[in-house]
């Protein structure tokens, strides 16, 4: 038996409890949110270091606000070709890749995590268990500590990763019904 869970300790715990011979497997989602939560609280915590008074670095502080879902983006999937009108850049035509080149070149820090978070996303949709958990195992001093957050809590459930990048199994059907119910409940507060 195998039951697909995210990275809960309570949700662990039962499950050992409850069925004793059932494989834990990791939710991808879960896996995927975890790292992108943290590689956030970088780009926020860099963000919220310019000083907005200043001319030039309210600039980047929006820049980094606006323009985030680009820093998420697997690197592979950003547009080298198709040059657009960007409102942040004084409306040059650039690429995302450029522009994403343009947000790193704001903090040497920044582009660091983003390195280091580039590599263990693209183990991580490649299924490459040994290199993902290298990745976490032997990660630089150099990547800022909120990513160190990470380390402990993917080698806690490396069995569960493990089988997550083996399996086919995931709960996103059921996590996304569950969502929709919570949405329309929220939706029909107080009409009934």
């Amino acid at each position: 038996k195998v039951i697909v869970t995210d990275m809960n300790v309570s949700y662990a715990s039962l499950i050992k409890e409850c069925f004793p011979k059932a494989k834990l497997v990791v939710d991808r989602f879960h896996i995927v949110k975890h790292l992108i939560r943290k590689f956030e609280d970088i780009r926020v915590r860099i963000m919220k270091s310019f000083d907005r008074n200043d001319p030039t670095q309210a600039k980047y502080y929006r820049q980094l606000k606006a323009l985030s879902r680009l820093l998420i983006k697997r690197q592979d999937t950003l547009v080298y070709d198709k040059w657009t009108k960007w409102r942040n850049f004084g409306w040059a035509y650039l690429t995302e890749s450029e522009v994403v080149e343009r947000l790193l070149s704001t903090s040497d820090e920044l582009r660091i995590a983003y390195a280091y978070y580039q590599e263990i996303l693209q183990a991580f949709y490649d299924k490459e268990a040994d290199i993902f958990f290298q990745l976490v195992k032997t990660m630089p001093k150099s990547v800022p500590r909120e990513l160190h957050h990470i380390k402990k809590a993917f080698i806690n459930y490396e069995s569960g990763i493990r089988l997550a990048l083996e399996l086919p199994y995931s709960n996103g059907k059921i996590e996304n019904l569950h969502t929709h119910i919570k949405a329309l409940k929220r939706i029909a507060y107080g009409l009934g």
